[in-house]
């Protein structure tokens, strides 16, 4: 049997610059179970898409390595989808959401080689927000609010990120009232956060969704009411646990299509990296199978 041919694509920025120093192990690792690989390093927000579009064309690969965090998946996700090219997954970032919920090693990038090595191919949906693609999940609201937040947290390292920036976000961020229209319902609310799954973690290692599965065609949704900041901060741990799901305060819900309206607009967050700090209307969508994961 010939040699798995792999572009590895590496965000050298991933996990706050640190990823670029993994660079040598990765390829180490990559030689030691017998396959052979080529190194493309991200050097611009969006470059990690145009790289995946150019491995597609070429014809030459069996697959694709994402060498980083959610927000690199989701750049390579943008420009590979629909292809027949598998993707694979070494995780660099902070959050590494995506690949927690795959139940994949997130700490270890010798056991994340080893699984890409058994060559395990499996089909997954991909999420659309306005035409754009997603892997994991959209925050809508709070959720992206604490994007925007860990955004600013340059210095602090690992999860601790997520953990301050929620508690920030806590504090500042207002409900919106919300028109949303999914395939059974249509409901006028004030909403703290609307949380759009394809996975199931989000925001650092909540379980935000925590029935979604990934090749169920279907979208799983949060949404959760305006509530005082000490309730939310008393039911943050519920739903890092996933066991937020009756809570007065929290709905529910299965769809394949996701429409929200703002007059005020709400901050979006797109598997975990800031989509837009304002927007009136979204609509997403679920797209079963378009995509290969080797894992």
């Amino acid at each position: 049997m010939s040699k798995l041919r792999l572009a590895v694509i590496l965000n050298p920025h991933s996990n706050r610059q640190r990823a670029a120093q993994q660079a040598p192990h990765i390829m180490a690792m990559l030689r030691h179970f017998g396959l052979e690989a080529s190194l493309f390093k991200t050097t611009h927000v969006g470059h990690a898409t145009s790289l995946a579009q150019q491995c597609v064309a070429e014809g030459r690969w069996d697959g694709i390595i994402a060498a980083g965090g959610d927000g690199t998946i989701n750049e390579i996700v943008n420009g590979m989808a629909g292809s027949q090219l598998p993707l694979s997954f070494v995780p660099l970032g902070t959050g590494n959401d995506f690949v927690k919920m795959l139940k994949l090693p997130s700490n270890s990038i010798v056991e994340a080689i080893r699984s890409i090595a058994n060559n395990q191919l499996r089909q997954i949906d991909l999420g659309m927000i306005n035409q754009h693609w997603f892997i994991n999940g959209v925050g809508i609201g709070l959720d992206a609010n604490v994007a925007i937040e860990a955004q600013k947290l340059k210095r602090i390292k690992g999860g601790l990120v997520y953990i301050i920036a929620v508690l920030k976000s806590i504090l500042r961020y207002e409900a919106r009232d919300l028109l949303i229209e999914t395939d059974d319902l249509t409901l006028q609310q004030r909403i703290n956060m609307a949380t759009v799954g394809n996975g199931g973690y989000h925001g650092g290692g909540f379980w935000v969704t925590p029935a979604a599965k990934i090749d169920d065609g279907l979208l799983d949704v949060c949404l959760t009411g305006e509530q005082s900041r000490w309730s939310m901060v008393r039911d943050s741990t519920r739903v890092r646990q996933g066991s937020h799901g009756n809570l007065p305060s929290v709905t529910m819900l299965k769809t394949r299509t996701f429409k929200l309206y703002s007059e005020r607009g709400v901050p979006v967050h797109v598997d975990g990296e800031v989509f837009s700090a304002n927007l009136n209307e979204i609509s997403i969508s679920i797209q079963p199978a378009a995509l290969t994961i080797r894992v």
